[in-house]
């Protein structure tokens, strides 16, 4: 006998209550809560079955025809008939099944489910995985086709004979394909057996067997290698190894071996931390072959940040040797280094007179030059130290005062060495209305230089013992500056592929007048034209830099 889902309550129950002298195949109620078998927790969550046909005996075996959905908890699976076995809790399902659970979702033409111990196999399965990690894993939705799928147990697969992407649907840039592929989403990790990666359907990097990270999260392991050659070390191999140290901090290490070198080891060590984070590389090669010497190379950027009051950094960098980036460097970019930053800074910022800020930083720069025998060049100058102040307080009678300063001592080993200073207070009157602006602004800009190790000179070439410093060992320089910043502001309303837009217009005038200053006695400083769209309106179109 069948029962159509129409079935009236009453005879629903009535059909539970005389289930003991049922006979095997006849009608039972469409949709109904199978009873748990012994030995179970009675914590457990009832399974419930929903078709167009049920038949069977409650307590040992039920089919289910058409439209047939099995549920427990969030584990759902529908298919055009169904075979439940309670005491087993076992499913066989077949045509057009669907399994879904906790976000899981399976397809394909038949299925084997043990519901107990999450066991089964799924056969010619489409697939899609999506873990539930916490939010901050950043879980990777997995999806491909297989041959087989078996259920090891709670978020545990093995996929035979197919494919895993986490590429959006319609695009497999990247596969991986294996002959065996165990997807464990408790620990978040899968292993691949037996396969490999494939970009738009080309083999680009053999797997034999490989482990990965399901959750976006790092994981230690082999990353892949690189393969190459140059005319100076000859054919070349590089395998990175991955070591995930801790959430905050980790470390690779790179053994490249050179035909014509030998091996090189190199590191790169990062670590964050609540108020600073940096980078550390380092490389050795213990005995180049070709130069018939040790050579090795080291890098650190560590950056400090104190809630935006109290900053500091380091960049440090040094090289064995001035060839050492144009015989073992593999990128343009590197080999045509000429010089290495040394520096390190600390910048306080603070607050005064109310509204007003500051800000102080001191700097010490020092750099590796990298000669070429071909074409040598002159060392920069090193700072050792500078100190900046800058100044800014805003409305005071409606006016905005400004002022900056710089001491700087700047030393070379061959050239002109000394100290400048320089200081620019200024005062400038914003006058804004919604339409328009206007801001004079008026400063002065001085400078000191204090010079050391001039040339001398020879001023008469009848008396050519006499020789006298080429320029004075001071300097100054007064430079009264007036500048007058105006504009205009026009808007619109517009439309912009069907959005409403605002549309400006600000036509604007800039003017500044500076004197002009002969600055070739300053040995120190040389002046650079930057004029620019972006320096156009700014005050000045020349920059004083040390000489390099």
């Amino acid at each position: 006998m069948s029962c159509p889902r129409a079935r009236l309550a009453a005879l629903a129950i009535a059909l539970v209550c005389s289930a003991a002298v049922q006979a095997q195949g006849q009608g039972l109620q469409p949709r109904r809560s199978l009873a748990k078998p012994s030995g179970v927790s009675p914590d457990s969550l009832p399974v419930t079955l929903d078709a167009d046909r049920l038949e069977g005996v409650p307590g040992e075996e039920t089919t289910a025809q058409g439209n047939a959905t099995l549920r427990r908890g969030t584990t759902s699976i529908r298919a055009d008939s169904l075979k439940f076995r309670e005491q087993k809790e076992d499913v066989e399902a077949r045509g057009n099944v669907r399994f879904e659970s906790e976000g899981n979702v399976l397809t394909g033409p038949a299925l084997k489910y043990q519901l107990r111990d999450a066991t089964g196999v799924f056969e010619k399965p489409d697939f899609t995985f999506a873990p539930r990690s916490r939010p901050e894993q950043q879980p990777v939705t997995a999806r491909g086709q297989a041959e087989s799928i078996e259920f090891l147990g709670e978020k545990q697969f093995r996929i035979k004979d197919g494919f895993f992407t986490s590429c959006k649907p319609g695009d497999d840039g990247w596969l991986l394909r294996a002959d065996e592929l165990d997807l464990d989403f408790t620990r978040e990790v899968g292993t691949a057996r037996g396969g490999g990666l494939y970009f738009k359907g080309v083999h680009v990097i053999p797997a034999p067997s490989i482990d990965f990270s399901l959750n976006n999260q790092r994981k230690s392991g082999l990353l892949p290698p690189s393969i190459g050659t140059t005319g100076k070390s000859g054919p070349e191999l590089a395998v990175p190894y991955y070591l995930n140290l801790a959430p905050n901090y980790d470390l690779t290490l790179t053994p490249r071996y050179m035909e014509k070198r030998g091996l090189q080891i190199a590191e790169q060590f990062r670590y964050l931390q609540k108020n600073y984070n940096g980078e550390f590389k380092a490389e050795q090669l213990p005995q180049d072959q070709a130069a018939d010497r040790s050579r090795s190379a080291m890098t650190l950027v560590h950056s400090y940040n104190r809630d935006g009051s109290l900053l500091g950094g380091l960049n440090l960098n040094k090289v064995s040797d001035d060839n050492y980036f144009r015989d073992l460097a593999t990128r343009i970019n590197v080999t045509s280094q000429t010089t290495l930053t040394r520096e390190g800074f600390l910048t306080y910022n603070g607050s005064w007179w109310g509204t007003g800020s500051y800000s102080a930083t001191t700097r010490v720069q020092r750099f590796q030059v990298l000669q070429d025998p071909d074409n040598p060049i002159v060392a920069p100058y090193s700072r050792t130290p500078q100190l900046t102040l800058s100044m800014l307080r805003q409305d005071v009678g409606g006016f905005d005062f400004a002022s900056s300063a710089e001491l700087v001592d700047f030393s070379h080993p061959t050239q002109v060495i000394g100290k400048r200073s320089t200081i620019y207070p200024s005062l400038r009157l914003p006058l804004i209305t919604p339409g328009a602006y206007l801001t004079p602004k008026l400063g002065a800009h001085y400078t000191y230089y204090s010079l050391e190790q001039i040339p001398l000179v020879t001023p008469d070439p009848a008396m050519p013992m006499v020789q006298v410093p080429a320029f004075p060992d001071t300097i100054s320089r007064s430079l009264p500056i007036f500048s007058l910043d105006s504009g205009l502001i026009f808007e619109r309303e517009a439309q912009a592929q069907d959005r409403a837009v605002t549309q400006t217009l600000e036509p604007c005038v800039y003017y500044v007048r500076i004197p002009f200053r002969d600055q070739n006695r300053i040995s120190l400083s040389s002046t650079t034209r930057r004029f620019s769209r972006r320096t156009a309106f700014q005050e000045a179109i020349a920059s004083t830099t040390p000489t390099s």
